[in-house]
């Protein structure tokens, strides 16, 4: 009865030191496989270019539901398309509660030219959170800023503006998606 006793406190042991390891891996396969995924899950959409460009696997589902907002909106549904213009601006904002919002510009035809995202306070990606705490050993975050910039046939700009509190000295860190300080 002994030996088993010993045996199973051996082999517990054996697994939850194994949960304590950090491995150090690419996840980016992982990240293409969601991101595939999430564009079958969204129906419906109207642009899908913009939908592709800016939906990387993000933590915060606040974003990805306003993303998905503007990415199934179509502005020629809409009574005011009746007026023909230039463009059209559409802004996509949260609840009160919330402080995000996306701008959207629309051309005379309909199509989704650029946006401008930007929203406060929300839940960092795990890299960025690393970044932070690997730069900035004992740092607390103050705030943050999420900001996501679209533009028809150009690269996506996107980063995080993160306030910290530092040894008691506030400094405001930017850092691109990948968590390299920009």
């Amino acid at each position: 009865m002994k030996h088993i006793i010993i045996c199973v406190i051996a082999f517990a042991y054996t697994l939850l030191n194994h949960a304590q390891i950090a491995y150090n891996h690419d996840p980016s396969p992982y990240y293409n496989h969601i991101r595939e995924i999430s564009y079958r899950a969204v129906t419906n959409v109207a642009h899908i270019d913009y939908f592709k460009a800016t939906a990387a696997f993000k933590d915060c589902k606040r974003i990805t539901f306003l993303e998905k907002k503007v990415a199934q909106f179509n502005i020629t549904k809409q009574p005011v398309f009746k007026n023909p213009k230039k463009s059209y601006t559409v802004v996509f904002k949260e609840n009160e509660n919330y402080k995000g919002q996306i701008i959207a510009k629309y051309d005379k035809v309909g199509k989704l030219i650029e946006t401008n995202e930007r929203f406060c306070d929300i839940r960092l990606p795990r890299i960025i959170r690393s970044c932070i705490n690997s730069n900035f050993p004992g740092a607390i975050i103050q705030s943050n800023l999420y900001v996501l910039s679209y533009s028809e046939n150009k690269r996506v700009l996107e980063f995080y503006k993160v306030k910290i509190d530092h040894n008691g000295k506030k400094e405001t860190v930017k850092i691109d998606t990948k968590g390299n300080i920009i």
